[in-house]
Parts: structure tokens; C-alpha cells; sequence
């Protein structure tokens, strides 16, 4: 891949940076900038250009053609705040540079192109994930596109023995009968009949058998004879293996094919039967066999017995398909102001979104398409969990959400014990909490320290929140008051008014925050049971709290 940086503005610091993302692979245009398109415009596959989008797009205009023949262009501000993908988003794979080049530089990717605006991803994104071949008729492939376009739903078949992994902006059904004209295929096997696309997973492997005199280009053709007589696409080929005596033949033979070549030791063959015994091989090698005893030696299920071509004997296996899921747990804040940069890049990442209802709203609009509505009530948090850890096992990016930050008060418990149990990858987002977001609008009524508490009694007695609280209020930390259940709440904020009070006096100012930034102060004596609910987060500062207004300051002591 060839990659020039074009400077249209100067700015050796972001220069610099880019170079060190794409290595050896890029260098820096040092002369007028038209002059980079005017001289490099057929022999590059990426202009990065650092610049106005204005100016960058009147410098390309003369030059495009062809979205298949055009190079891709990156533009990225002086300022180095956003990676704008202007050519080749899907073609080229430019949105998918972009976003790991936005992450590299701290800044904002900007996706145009209209699936991402749905948060699906395009055929080509998906074999990027999956680690397939595309193949297929381009007509099909361009009214795919446009249905991900309208938002529709696109059919993907997905043949034995792959997962049924569920995809945004796709409908995935085992592959049974015979395909619709539009649609995408997940499977080895040709169709002929159909001008289907489809994503061809790296999962076969031939074994071979050859001797030295034979050819590259002959066992290039035999290759392909054989896998088109057997049904099987050449696009999902992945291995060639041999003995390793053939290392260097079978090296060359691999690289003119695009696939890995992996060698098995002679001594390990010996104590494996050949399902179809070669005299040849007995004879020459003292082994029982090569095409079919390599494959069973890596421990792949053969597809093919082995047939035999002049001077070549090939064997058809299967290496396992391992895509190894993860599971996200990410914190929205309060999904718009809070929101952060590193809960942006996961839900990117994520293929799946599972969430509580409330939760799934807070998503940027573009990610709710990845949103699957599946144990989405509350109370369903277990079951949740299990769905998130049964994708996560088959192979997908599972994302499960949380308003707030997932590990204050958020579902996180079950599913990370489970993960943990069953060896499943997991990371954990931070978040801009709500206790961090309300003290914010009231200005510092955490700084001396806090403790946050839970009303909701469905999973902890409330006797027990009963002693919290008690043993809270009297202390000089500030307690945030979540989940303020409706269920005997009255009774609830009954004792929480008179234990406060009797420790830290009926006048004690204390704060209600309610999710946009609505923001109240009233006396402790004056709170009410109708004042509370689920969506308002209660702040109870110590004694000594100054109140102007709207504005609670906790004293740390500092004097000037």
C-alpha cells in the first residue's frame, strides 16, 4: 500500500504523527500540493491530506474518475480533530483506516457514507471482521448497499458449520434451499446457480502429496481443478501441508496462491493410518500416506478423500473456525453530553449492543441499529448477562450498556463473574457517573469525600439499607441517594429524612438532580416522597455545607 501525505497547510507536528502511524509504508510530500495529484494520482492508494476540506476538495476535483480506479483521500484538519474520509470509504477501505488512524491521533472520526449513519457495516466490513474473502457479482453487492442504504435488512445465509452470528442490518438464517438473487452467503461452497455475494472464510486446507519435478503452475491448476470438482470455492482456501521435505516447493507454491504453507515432520505421520493408503508413498517415504495423514495430523476433518492428478495427490480438509468473541461493558453516561471518547470507540467496535430499555435510548442514533431488544426489561439482568456471554462464546463483539457508569449501581456483577468463569475476553468502559454529573451542577459538594447508596431493596434487604444509612449519616461524607425505587417509597424516604435529620439538622440543604440538568435545593425537613423517583439522583451533603442559592459547597479546609 502506498500512501502519500500531502500537506496543505503546514503542520509538522500532525506530519509527523501520521508518518509514525503508517511506517514505512507512507512518506512526505514536500512540493506544491496540486503537483502530488498531478504526478502520483495512478500510483498511490491513499493521499492523506492535511488540511481545509474546502481546499482538499478543490485540488482532487480534476482528478477523480472512478470510485473502483480513484486513490482513497483522507482529509484531516490543521488541527488534527477529525479524520474525514472523502474517496474510497467502502472501496478502498478508507472508513474502516479512518477509524483506527482517528484513534491514533485522539481525534474525531467523520463517517458520510450512508451505512454507518445506521451503524451496519458494509460486506466488505464484515469480511474485515471476519476474516473472509469477498466474492461475488458487484451488482449484487451494490444492492446490498442500497438496501443498508434505506434501512431495510439483508438477507445472510450462513452454510454448516458456521454460527449463526447476528449482524445490524442483517437478517442471518442457516443456509437451507435454494438463494435469493440479493443476498449474502457465508460459506465454502460454490453456487453457480446464483449471483449471490458472498464471504468466504479461510477454512480449507489441501493436503498434498507431490513429486519434485512437478511444476508450480501445474499444481496451481490441479488445485483449482480439484476444488471446483469438489464444490469448494478457491477463495477459502487458507492452507497448503505437506511433509517437510517440500518446504521450499511448497513456500513458493503458497505464495502464488496467497495462502500459509504449514509443514508436518515425516515422524509424525508413521502412527497415522491413510483413510486411502498410497504405494507410491510407502514405497519412496516409508509413509502410509501424505495428502490425507498431514490434514488428519493438524487435526482437521477431511472433506475430500484424496485424489490422485499426474505427479500430485490432493486431499480436501476443514481447519476449525475460531472467531473468539468479547464482551464489552460500556458506560453512556447520560448518552449525549457525557458520553465519552472511549465508549464511542467501543460501541464502534461492538457488533451487538444489549441493554436495559432506558439504556438502549441513551445510544447515539447511529449505534441503534446495533441494538438487539432481547432481555431489555428490568429485572431481566441475568438473563441479559447470559444472552451477552452465549453470543460472546459463538464469536461476536457483545457491547452491554449502562446509563452512568456500568460499575456504579449498573448490571455489571453477573456478566463478569460469568466471563470470568467461562475464560471469555472482557474489558470494562468507564463512565461519567451520575453522582460525578449531579455534584457538577451544585457545585462541590463531593470534594471532602462521599459514599453512594441504593434505595432499591429488589436485591438487598432493606434492613440492611436501613443500617447504611444509619451508620452514613453519621459521618461528615456526602451521600448520594440512587434508585429511589416507587416501591414503599413513602415509607423509604420517611426514614431517610428523620435519620439525616437527626444527625446533620432538619435545615440541612440538600440537592435533587434530574437527568438534562433540572436542579433543585431544599431543605431536608422539606422532602418529599413525590419529590423523588427513579429518574432524579438525591445529594445529602454533611453538616457545615454553604448553600447560594442553588450552589452547595463542602468546605475543604483550604485557606487563602
Amino acid at each position: 500500500m502506498t500512501v502519500v501525505i500531502v500537506p496543505c497547510v503546514a503542520s509538522s507536528f500532525l506530519e509527523k504523527t501520521i508518518l509514525d502511524f503508517f511506517g514505512e509504508k507512507a512518506f512526505l510530500w514536500s512540493g506544491p500540493p496540486r503537483e502530488a495529484f498531478e504526478k502520483l494520482w495512478e500510483r498511490t492508494d491513499l493521499f492523506v491530506c492535511i488540511g481545509s476540506l474546502g481546499i482538499v476538495v478543490r485540488l482532487i476535483a480534476p482528478f477523480l474518475k472512478d470510485k473502483k480506479e480513484d486513490p482513497g483521500i483522507l482529509c484531516i484538519p490543521g488541527s488534527g480533530d477529525f479524520v474525514i474520509p472523502l474517496c474510497g470509504g467502502h472501496e478502498k477501505g478508507v472508513n474502516a483506516l479512518a477509524l483506527r488512524l482517528a484513534r491514533f491521533l485522539k481525534a474525531r472520526e467523520v463517517l458520510t457514507t450512508a451505512s454507518e449513519a445506521f451503524g451496519v457495516f458494509t460486506p466488505r466490513e464484515l469480511a474485515e471482521r471476519l476474516g473472509c474473502a469477498l466474492e461475488g457479482d458487484r451488482e449484487c453487492e451494490k444492492a446490498i448497499l442500497g438496501l443498508l442504504a434505506r434501512g431495510d435488512r439483508v438477507p445472510l445465509f450462513v452454510d454448516d458449520p458456521f454460527p449463526l452470528l447476528p449482524f445490524p442490518g442483517y437478517d442471518t438464517r442457516p443456509l437451507t434451499g435454494p438463494l435469493p438473487q440479493t443476498c449474502l452467503v457465508l460459506s465454502e461452497r460454490l453456487f453457480p446457480e446464483t449471483s449471490a455475494l458472498f464471504l468466504r472464510p479461510k477454512t480449507l486446507a489441501v493436503g498434498l502429496g507431490f513429486r519434485k519435478a512437478c511444476n508450480t503452475e501445474r499444481l496451481v491448476a490441479c488445485i483449482r481443478d480439484f476444488l471446483e470438482s469438489q464444490g469448494f470455492a478457491l477463495a477459502s482456501l487458507g492452507e497448503l501441508v505437506s511433509i517437510s521435505r517440500k518446504a521450499e516447493d511448497l513456500a513458493l507454491l503458497a505464495e502464488k496462491l496467497g495462502v500459509q504453507s504449514v509443514l508436518v515432520d515425516e515422524d509424525v505421520l508413521r502412527d497415522i493410518p491413510a483413510p486411502s493408503p498410497s504405494p507410491c508413498a510407502e514405497k519412496h517415504l516409508g509413509l502410509p500416506g501424505v495428502a490425507e495423514p498431514v490434514l488428519l495430523a493438524r487435526g482437521y476433518t477431511l472433506l475430500a478423500p484424496k485424489t490422485v492428478y499426474p505427479e500430485v495427490a490432493l486431499a480436501l480438509g476443514r481447519k476449525p473456525w475460531s472467531r473468539r468473541g468479547s464482551l464489552l461493558l460500556v458506560s453512556l453516561g447520560d448518552g449525549a453530553n457525557t458520553i465519552t471518547l472511549e465508549a464511542l470507540e467501543a460501541l464502534e467496535e461492538a457488533e451487538v449492543i444489549l441493554g436495559y430499555r432506558a439504556y438502549l435510548d441513551l445510544l447515539p442514533p447511529r449505534f441503534r441499529g446495533r441494538a438487539l431488544h432481547r432481555f431489555s426489561q428490568m429485572k431481566q439482568e441475568v438473563e441479559r448477562a447470559k444472552e451477552a456471554l452465549r453470543l460472546a462464546r459463538c464469536g461476536s463483539i457483545v457491547a452491554l450498556v449502562s446509563g452512568g457508569d456500568v460499575g456504579v449501581f449498573g448490571a455489571v456483577s453477573p456478566a463478569l463473574e460469568m466471563a470470568q468463569e467461562e475464560g471469555i475476553p472482557f474489558r470494562v468502559v468507564p463512565g461519567v457517573s451520575a453522582v460525578s454529573s449531579a455534584a457538577a451542577l451544585f457545585g462541590s459538594p463531593l470534594v471532602k469525600g462521599f459514599a453512594v447508596v441504593s434505595l432499591s431493596d429488589y436485591l438487598t434487604p432493606w434492613e440492611e439499607i436501613q443500617r447504611n444509612l444509619e451508620r452514613l449519616a453519621g459521618t461528615d461524607l456526602t451521600v448520594s441517594v440512587y434508585n429511589i425505587v416507587g416501591r414503599g417509597k413513602e415509607e423509604k424516604i420517611v426514614f431517610l429524612r428523620e435519620t439525616f435529620a437527626r444527625a446533620r439538622g432538619q435545615d440541612l440543604p440538600v440537592g435533587i438532580a434530574r437527568k438534562g440538568g433540572q436542579k433543585r435545593v431544599v431543605r431536608l425537613c422539606d422532602l418529599r416522597p413525590e419529590d423523588l423517583d427513579m429518574s432524579c439522583l438525591l445529594l445529602i451533603p454533611p453538616r457545615g455545607v454553604q448553600s447560594l442559592g442553588d450552589v452547595l459547597i463542602v468546605s475543604r479546609g483550604y485557606r487563602w
